[in-house]
């Protein structure tokens, strides 16, 4: 969390499971926002 915002998110999905129809299926997922890094100006810190 930069100034109150969440840059990144993640976590378990359970679609793999249903679309397999195997319940042992796990897939984790994450990802960023990067257009949020462009509003919060946070890639001219990092840059």
């Amino acid at each position: 969390m930069v100034e109150g915002i969440e840059l990144v998110d993640g976590g378990f999905v359970d679609w793999t499971q249903k679309l397999l129809g195997n319940k042992k299926e796990r897939l984790l997922i994450s990802g960023t926002g990067i257009d949020l890094q462009f509003i919060t100006g946070m890639l001219d810190k990092i840059i």
